[in-house]
């Protein structure tokens, strides 16, 4: 059987005795109007032109690597787009996809660097990567993937079709590693914000979080509580963001204020008492039954919005994750929807994979999927425009 990368590795035999290129400095002319001096440049052996081209047809005649993506490949992998991050990557571990995504960022530095691919070349970095696409190509070879990858992939098509929603809870999540706390009033706000996030597209909310701030005095709790629960439902509804669940959440909003009230009497803060444990068990606690902090009308997907509106690292179980990680598209688990356990489980793992907070990887799916953002994987998946396609269970 050929081997998928021949058409590159064939060029190995051919490297050994070719001089790749010298540089060529401009001795004849003086610098004058009538005789400018050129700039420095590299003149490449005709080897290496053909090594490029071949690497430029491999792109074009495999889309389904991705390749045009090349630098979030290396992101995946831990990889910066440079001289000595890639020449110092350990090429065993690698896989075809990778080193071929290190190949054309190669050729491709060469255009914003004369003298770069030249460098490739002399450390021998060309050689090595052509000789791991060889060995994956013999008979038993080993073919490594990084299952993060797609994340990349994903965040630079929502990046450059202008669909990724806002990083504001990313932020928060950055905020508080780097040493902020939040008070009881951004805790209600971050539960109204959870609230009003159910069973409703998020941008038809987010637009209006000035006035439903008004709407609830600031959380100021004793004003909240002066109010009777028909006062915030009209008002929500006024401004077109109420849900199904309205009338029942603000009901009992009084009810989850007073828990809320009862866990900083506790805990001494609401601060205190979401980094008391791990974020699964906070949610646990939360949403319990049996609980006496549980919160009313508050599942576990909107709880744990609750913790990511302040800070806490995350994702949000919702409809969006669920589906995109179900089994019969880009999850590894049992299920066509994913459990929420799943959710939570698949979301780590590629947080620790990739480097990516979980707040982040949750900000890229739920961006990819979400009505008024990118709408690629939601209830009728775009397939022939989604640009992991490759890794996708969905055929």
């Amino acid at each position: 059987m050929v081997g998928v990368y021949k058409s590159l590795t064939d060029f190995l035999p051919l490297l050994e005795e070719d001089k790749i290129g010298d540089w060529m400095i401009d001795c004849v002319n003086d610098g004058t109007p009538e005789h400018p001096i050129q700039m420095p440049f590299v003149n490449y052996s005709r080897l290496i032109r053909e090594i490029e081209d071949a690497i430029y047809n491999f792109e074009r005649m495999h889309p389904e690597y991705g390749l045009n993506h090349y630098s979030s490949i290396l992101e995946a992998n831990g990889i910066e787009w440079g001289m000595d991050s890639m020449s110092a990557k350990d090429v065993s571990v690698l896989d075809g996809k990778c080193v071929l995504a290190m190949l054309l960022g190669a050729v491709r530095a060469e255009r914003f660097c004369d003298g770069a691919l030249l460098g490739f070349f002399k450390k021998g970095c060309i050689k090595r990567w052509l000789e791991r696409l060889k060995e994956i190509d013999e008979p038993g070879g080993v073919r490594v993937c990084r299952e993060s990858e797609y994340l990349f992939v994903m965040r630079d098509y929502l990046v450059e079709h202008g669909m990724k929603y806002d990083e504001t809870i990313d932020n928060k999540v950055t905020a508080r590693k780097d040493g902020k706390t939040y008070g009881f009033s951004e805790h209600l706000q971050a539960m109204v914000y959870s609230l009003l996030s159910a069973q409703r597209p998020w941008a038809d909310v987010v637009k209006h979080l000035d006035e439903i701030d008004d709407i609830f005095f600031g959380y100021d709790a004793g004003r909240i509580l002066k109010q009777t629960d028909t006062y915030f439902v009209d008002r929500i509804r006024e401004i077109k963001c109420g849900n199904r669940n309205i009338h029942d959440q603000m009901k009992y909003l009084p009810d989850n204020i007073a828990t809320l009230r009862s866990i900083e009497a506790e805990y001494g803060s609401l601060d205190a008492f979401v980094i008391s444990a791990p974020a699964h068990e906070i949610v646990k606690i939360l949403t319990n039954y049996k609980s006496k902090y549980k919160l009313r009308n508050m599942g576990e997907a909107l709880c744990w919005e609750y913790l990511r509106n302040v800070g806490i690292d995350g994702a949000k179980p919702d409809v969006h994750l669920r589906r995109f990680l179900g089994s019969k598209r880009m999850g590894t688990g049992n299920h066509e929807t994913a459990t929420v356990s799943e959710v939570i489980d698949t979301v780590r793992r590629l947080s620790k994979e990739s480097g990516l907070s979980m707040a982040v990887i949750d900000n890229i799916i739920w961006s990819f999927c979400s009505e008024q953002y990118g709408e690629i994987c939601g209830a009728s998946p775009k397939c022939t425009e989604c640009p992991v396609k490759p890794y996708c269970h969905k055929k």
